[in-house]
């Protein structure tokens, strides 16, 4: 439960998911899912990663390969990421996250 109070500080008011299915999801809807499916990542890797700051505002590129168990049902996850940081004051808050699947040959 201790990971939730994190992500809930970490999450910016207005935060947006976007998943690869295009669902849009609020930082409520995310934390009440969170809440409610038990979800470890078992695996989590990242290539590729690029940043830029524009005042203050970040934008985070990545490709990641990720397992994770929900519910215990592994899943798999390769895909493209970009999150958008925001920085008020001393707080740097995630405000946007968007996740696009990666097909492979594997």
């Amino acid at each position: 439960m201790g990971n939730l109070v994190i992500l809930g500080k970490i999450y910016g008011e207005d935060y947006m998911l976007v998943r690869p299915d295009m669902q849009i999801l609020s930082k409520r809807e995310i934390l009440a899912g969170l809440k409610k499916h038990h979800m470890i990542f078992t695996n989590y890797a990242t290539m590729h990663l690029a940043i830029k700051s524009f005042g203050n505002v970040g934008v985070l590129t990545t490709e990641t390969i990720s397992r994770a168990l929900r519910d215990r049902i592994e899943c798999k996850v390769h895909a493209q990421q970009v999150v958008i940081f925001v920085k008020k004051g001393n707080a740097i808050t995630i405000n946007y996250l968007q996740s696009t699947n990666i097909l492979s040959n594997t």
